[in-house]
């Protein structure tokens, strides 16, 4: 298994979230052009979140690029919160 592999099953199974809007599949989504993928009661409430105080940990490539003006690609998974119990 392949980690797209492993991500769509995981996606399929609910364990994570799925990507923003028209972001493509969840190995494509990036939160530097994509934007944060949000629950349905979160994009409910969206216009009240303060998303801009989300912080990413960057690597020392990733924050040298931003400080030379760049958009890296950042490549984030969410963690589903109401995810069912993994079969036993």
């Amino acid at each position: 298994m392949d980690i797209v592999e492993w991500l769509q099953q995981g996606l399929d199974a609910g364990f994570i979230l799925p990507p923003p809007r028209g972001a493509g599949k969840v190995y494509e989504s990036c939160l530097t052009h994509d934007g944060f993928g949000m629950t349905a009661e979160e994009e409910a409430v969206s216009d009240t979140l303060d998303i801009c105080s989300v912080s990413v940990p960057l690597t020392g490539e990733e924050a040298a690029e931003m400080n030379r003006g760049h958009d890296p690609c950042i490549h984030v998974v969410r963690l589903n919160p109401d995810a069912p119990d993994p079969p036993t």
